[in-house]
């Protein structure tokens, strides 16, 4: 049926990319990675697979810290993996070869939408002049423009990185004519297609500003609106 070939599709996409890591990665590099994506662990196993030697460094994403997860992964498969906190990328950005990440959406403008931090590195990247690849399946295609990128961010509970019994007792006992503390979660990031260097997908790879002719080519203007 439709379906399962569908679903068939979707659970080659990852296979699709890592086997791609053999033209991307090569000998002796040094690549940066954040948090952790499952797309991205692949690629990098697959490249160790054929004898690549190279070495990866993982921000830890924090509060999540799922970083933590893929470094354990990464170092379990024989890859030389060092993990960091997400305030060093900058300092180590300078030693790195190329940036890895994954994105949970492409939008139309070939900018994509990544899990919150993923802009500092990105930055931090262009800074260095440093290649940053996104890694995604063409399925995270979306008509959508960034209007207002402040609605990407999808709050979550605060209570992640301070306790509400915390906030709740500052908050009490402070000054009448003080401001009153308010800690934000946000889980997700926008990264504009200016800092992005190239899209590796499961259709090969791809500058930014070819997302908008995909987008063409993969689906029908009637579907952009659902």
């Amino acid at each position: 049926s439709t379906q399962s070939t569908w679903v068939q599709e979707l659970g080659e996409v990852t296979k699709q990319i890592s086997d791609q890591a053999k033209d991307h990665l090569y000998e002796n590099e040094v690549f940066l990675t954040f948090g952790l994506s499952h797309t991205v662990e692949s690629f990098f196993k697959n490249a160790a697979k054929r004898s690549k030697t190279f070495e990866v460094l993982v921000a830890e994403h924090s509060p999540a810290c799922s970083g933590h997860t893929l470094a354990k992964s990464l170092s379990g498969v024989g890859i030389k993996t060092t993990l960091i906190p997400d305030a060093s990328v900058f300092a180590v950005m300078s030693r790195v070869n190329k940036v890895v990440i994954g994105a949970q959406a492409v939008l139309a403008t070939g900018g994509i939408v990544a899990t919150a931090g993923t802009h500092m590195v990105a930055v931090a990247a262009k800074a260095h002049r440093t290649p940053l690849v996104v890694l995604t399946g063409l399925y995270k295609l979306s008509p959508h423009f960034p209007v207002n990128t402040r609605n990407f961010a999808d709050f979550a509970t605060p209570s992640e990185i301070m306790p509400y019994a915390e906030v709740h007792q500052i908050n009490t006992f402070a000054q009448e004519d003080a401001q009153y503390l308010s800690v934000q979660n946000p889980r997700c990031d926008y990264v504009p297609p200016d800092l992005i260097h190239t899209y590796i997908t499961n259709q090969g790879g791809h500058n930014p500003s070819y997302i908008y002719r995909l987008l063409a080519e993969l689906y029908n203007p009637e579907d952009y609106e659902l």
